[in-house]
């Protein structure tokens, strides 16, 4: 997907400054498709020498001009066509299944310790979302259409963090059965039955 497409939809249902846009993608859009500071800066340059997004300069007095964004029609209608076309499905690189499939050339414990920094990350991220998911997708019936849209992003994040999670224990459990269970370290789902040590 080009980064022109994820700025526009940043700009969809409001104008933005180029601040408020890299903030936008700190966030919601952030979540799935991620962007730097002056990679936006370069593609807003770029959508607008398009035609698809105009810009206006608000004087500011005793700071930088306030440079606001605004989709055009084109723009929208370039938005439209691209949502409206066939999506291709991106190649997956994860170096972590990489290391595991030639996992048995390295010593489980590393593995392990790997899987256990990660899954901490993974469980940030879920905590994150469903915050996000209570405070602004509670009620689902009294959403407006477009937050109902952007909801379904948000559970694509909550479902893969959860399944990634339980994938995880399920590679952790095996790996400490490999290791013979003299890893140091334990899964969630040993720590819940009390036991800590490997079948």
């Amino acid at each position: 997907m080009s980064l022109c497409y994820a700025v526009l939809a940043g700009l969809a249902n409001s104008p933005k400054t180029g601040y408020d846009l890299t903030k936008g993608f700190q966030g919601s859009i952030g979540f799935f498709w991620n962007a730097t500071h002056q990679q936006i800066y370069r593609e807003l340059e770029r959508v607008r020498q398009q035609g698809w997004v105009s810009m206006e300069v608000e004087p500011q007095e005793g700071k930088p001009d306030r440079k606001l964004y605004s989709i055009t029609s084109s723009g929208r209608d370039e938005l439209r066509r691209w949502i409206e076309s066939p999506t291709e499905s991106g190649p997956s690189r994860e170096p972590l299944l990489v290391k595991l499939f030639v996992g048995h050339l390295s010593d489980p414990r590393k593995l392990i310790a790997d899987l256990e920094r990660q899954r901490l990350e993974h469980e940030a991220t879920l905590v994150e979302y469903r915050k996000v998911e209570a405070q602004y997708f509670k009620d689902v019936r009294q959403l407006q259409t477009n937050r109902k849209f952007q909801r379904f992003t948000l559970r694509y994040g909550i479902t893969y963090e959860e399944g990634w999670l339980a994938w995880c224990e399920e590679v952790m459990e095996e790996l400490h059965e490999i290791s013979g269970g003299n890893t140091g370290i334990k899964s969630n789902r040993r720590s819940k039955r009390g036991g800590g040590q490997a079948r």
